[in-house]
């Protein structure tokens, strides 16, 4: 009996052995189940998200000032212009639908056919902010009187080929009028970026 009892016990531990790895490998293959629906319910929402321009869209202006962005359809036909080479210097100028606007120069370094400065420019239409990255402004009127040098500036930029990209220090000139009329403070400095992709029809 002792014989039986030792066999006996034996096939329990075999069975029970044989059947733990049985429900591990269940366990297992629900939670790889779940994990795969899980990841590919994440990338159908990835791939719901619309492209930004960052990610390489064409034909797009993007400027940020204070966090705020402002996004212009450059595909020709729909802006104004949008040349990577005018005369040497990458040009834009145009609007949006909604009466906003945009202009752009950054001209060739160390040309001596520009005497401009690079500049961004964003005039908005319902807003009536006109963010302004332009040194050459500190010539007009009385200007001067309420902002320095180094307020409005376009700070850095690269250029390549049709595509270019920069940072800028904006100055809202609404403010600028309001301060000189005496119904404002003199304007705060906003610090900006630009990204811009002139790739054609």
């Amino acid at each position: 009996m002792r014989g039986a009892d030792e066999v006996g016990g034996s096939v329990d531990e075999a069975a029970a052995q044989a059947t733990e790895p049985a429900a591990d490998a269940a366990v297992a293959s629900t939670t790889t189940t779940a994990s795969s629906a899980e990841t590919a319910a994440e990338q159908s929402a990835e791939d719901a998200q619309p492209p930004s321009a960052s990610a390489g869209a064409e034909n797009i202006v993007l400027v940020t000032i204070g966090g705020t962005a402002f996004e212009f359809d450059a595909t020709p036909g729909t802006i104004t212009d949008c040349d990577p080479d005018s005369f040497g210097a990458f040009f834009v100028n145009g609007a949006s639908e909604d009466g906003d606007s945009v202009s752009l120069l950054l001209p060739p370094p160390d040309d001596p056919n520009f005497e401009d400065p690079p500049s961004v420019r964003v005039k908005v239409n319902n807003g009536g902010a006109d963010f302004t990255a332009d040194p050459s402004i500190l010539e007009n009127g009385n200007y001067a009187e309420v902002i320095s040098e180094g307020e409005t500036q376009v700070d850095s930029f690269t250029v390549d080929g049709n595509t270019a990209s920069g940072a800028a220090t904006f100055i809202d000139e609404q403010q600028i009028f309001a301060a000189l009329g005496g119904t404002g403070d003199d304007p705060e400095p906003i610090q900006g970026t630009f990204e811009v992709t002139c790739e054609g029809d």
